[in-house]
């Protein structure tokens, strides 16, 4: 006869969790402010660049409310946790008032 053969219960496979992305980047991600050209009491640029922020914002309303959040070096996660929207992100990278790098 035979021998049945026996059979092992598996143990379950751990899932990995995938990160999650906003515009396309992971959330461990690192912002930067974009700049703009600094402009002189009649509105001309004056040849230097001023840093985005909450002092040289370009958005106005509840929205320039959220933008002046961010802070150069921040992750996108904890700029979510600030309040910010993943259409928010989108939208100012696309815009250039910010620019997001991959986690080291």
């Amino acid at each position: 006869m035979a021998e049945a053969k026996k059979t092992e219960a598996k143990a379950p496979k751990e899932k990995k969790e995938k990160e999650k992305k906003v515009a396309g980047f992971a959330t461990s991600a690192v912002i930067t402010l974009g700049e703009s050209d600094e402009l002189d009491k009649e509105g001309k640029p004056t040849g230097s660049k001023v840093k985005y922020g909450a002092k040289n914002n370009p958005k106005r309303g509840a929205s320039a409310e959220r933008f002046a959040k961010y802070k150069d070096g921040m992750t996108i996660q904890k700029a979510l946790d600030a309040g910010l929207t993943g259409a928010d992100i989108a939208h100012d990278l696309k815009k250039k008032f910010i620019s997001i790098k991959a986690a080291a």
